[in-house]
């Protein structure tokens, strides 16, 4: 950053061109990272322990949960704001640094009481594994400003890079390791090498003031939306996890480590790349137009409607193909986490979409009434947790989704008061994805029973499923009866310059999709 002052890009005449153009770079970002993830989920899966699974996930979560008060939203602030100066910059860098310090010491510090609350049996491996871990607490703090500018200033292709070349480095890693004989330490080589990578490089492209700031103006500008901000996602981060904490309690570190992957194979291509992709490139573009709450209105409803007819029906084409899925993936040791994957992935389907309007909302700064739903949803999964204790593993990934179906329709009325969402909105974004989930998973669902019949092996059966999944998506936007979903698409495609009229075959393509008429 130069000069005094920094002001951000603005979204431009045309909010959706400046929107779906970074969407580009940001679904290249995800998916190019979450095949490196699949990678490793996979290898790991098959050469580890499933018991390492459980400890590892509880000390992820434990190192994760701490990350909200290393980070104090400063970072979220600085893309939030219309205009920043150097000290904030400089308030942003000091923040990351000293909050991740306190953090690894606190956590150094309170890492034998973390196994002995979590587990009823002792697990001592943990202690080692979160005092490790906490250096997590360093390197995002460090990193968390040069990201933070990077995304105001739209510059999500140079994001999208770092993010692959950490991921491909911490997989070569955490592959040498796992070759080495080194167990769940691999694990945790995978993921320090992550936030290494991605502090070198993100520094490298967003070089910006490293003296310390002791002013405390800037703190407090920052902190007075961040720290809300925080909150919110500390709220919904402790929402989406509780049920990992009560597996652990009540199943072990064995039936924990078949939730938690099966979880994590659900979360990868679903929400963590995905949701991360729409907020990284939604909120600046939302910030820039905050101040106009019908263009703001028009543009989430476009960005969910698009966004429902794609997460939806492969939602429903993954949760029909679910055993093939985690087999393929993960072997075959994995099948109660097989059982489980439906529920996660209509659960993280309705995730994503809660997700968009939580950003809709944040753009506005509208955090209190936020923070409520959080709150109220955090009480009934709550109570939803202990009551699926009394049924087995199943139980809880139901309440999961219970109360993610919630959260959504909460979020969707609070949308109605801050951009005057209507019924009529809310039914023109999901009607359409409903008629193409059944679709697909009819589709999918057809395809698998007649390669189980013909005795194909797993690895054809869960290709045609794919096949079939990719045919019926593509169909149910092509001959969907809801035309509008078709005219989107197709904006949003020449915004991109996929129509360009020198892209010949990648034109034609996209009009077997969106009619000849796009």
């Amino acid at each position: 950053m130069t000069g005094s002052a920094d002001r951000r890009p603005q979204a431009g005449p045309n909010l959706s061109h400046t929107t779906f153009a970074g969407l580009r770079w940001s679904y290249v970002d995800a998916i190019g990272n979450a095949l490196i993830q699949l990678v490793w989920v996979s290898l790991s899966s098959r050469l580890l322990p499933t018991e390492v699974f459980g400890l590892m996930a509880v000390a992820a979560l434990t190192v994760q949960f701490g990350m909200f008060f290393s980070r104090m939203g400063v970072a979220h602030a600085l893309v939030q704001r219309q205009e920043i100066t150097d000290d904030d910059v400089r308030a942003s860098a000091t923040s990351g640094l000293v909050t991740g310090l306190l953090c690894f010491g606190v956590l150094w510090v309170a890492a034998p009481w973390v196994g002995a609350a979590v587990f009823s049996d002792p697990q001592p491996e943990v202690v080692g594994l979160l005092r490790v871990l906490g250096v997590s607490f360093v390197l995002t703090g460090l990193a968390m400003t040069s990201h933070a500018l990077l995304r105001r200033q739209l510059r999500f292709r140079e994001l999208a890079v770092v993010h692959v070349i950490a991921n491909a480095a911490s997989l070569v890693v955490g592959v040498g390791l796992l070759l080495a004989g080194a167990g769940v330490w691999a694990l945790v080589g995978n993921s320090l090498t992550t936030g290494a990578v991605n502090l070198v490089l993100l520094y490298r492209r967003s070089r910006h003031p490293l003296r310390p700031l002791w002013a405390v103006r800037p703190f407090k500008a920052l902190y007075s939306f961040g720290a809300r901000v925080s909150m919110l996602r500390l709220m919904e981060f402790v929402g989406k996890n509780l049920d990992t904490f009560f597996v652990a309690r009540f199943m072990g570190a064995a039936l924990l480590g078949q939730y938690s992957r099966g979880y994590q194979l659900v979360l990868l291509p679903l929400n963590r790349f995905l949701s991360n992709s729409l907020s990284v490139v939604l909120f600046p573009s939302f910030s820039s137009i905050q101040d106009d709450p019908d263009r703001l209105r028009r543009g989430f409803i476009s960005v969910l409607g698009l966004g429902a007819m794609v997460l939806l029906p492969t939602c429903a084409g993954l949760a029909v193909a679910a055993v093939e899925f985690v087999e393929v993936f993960l072997g075959d040791r994995w099948s109660v986490a097989a059982q489980l994957v439906p529920w996660f992935a209509v659960g993280a389907g309705m995730s994503i979409l809660t997700h968009m309007t939580q950003v809709l909302c944040e753009a506005r700064a509208e955090l209190n009434r936020n923070m409520a739903i959080q709150a109220g949803s955090l009480v009934g999964l709550a109570g939803m947790l202990l009551v699926a204790a009394r049924f087995g593993i199943e139980a809880f990934a139901i309440a999961l989704l219970l109360s993610e179906v919630a959260r959504h329709l909460a979020f969707l009325l609070l949308a109605r008061g801050v951009v005057g969402l209507t019924g009529r909105d809310v039914l023109g974004a999901y009607v359409p994805a409903l008629v193409g989930s059944l679709v697909v998973a009819g589709l999918v669902a057809g395809a698998r029973w007649l390669l189980i019949s013909s005795g194909v092996p797993l690895g054809v059966v869960f290709a045609g499923e794919v096949a079939a999944g990719t045919t019926a998506l593509v169909l149910a936007v092509r001959f969907n009866p809801f035309s509008q979903i078709r005219s989107q698409l197709a904006m949003r495609l020449r915004a991109v310059g996929v129509l360009r009229a020198d892209r010949v075959w990648v034109a034609r393509t996209a009009r077997l999709v969106v009619g000849r008429n796009a």
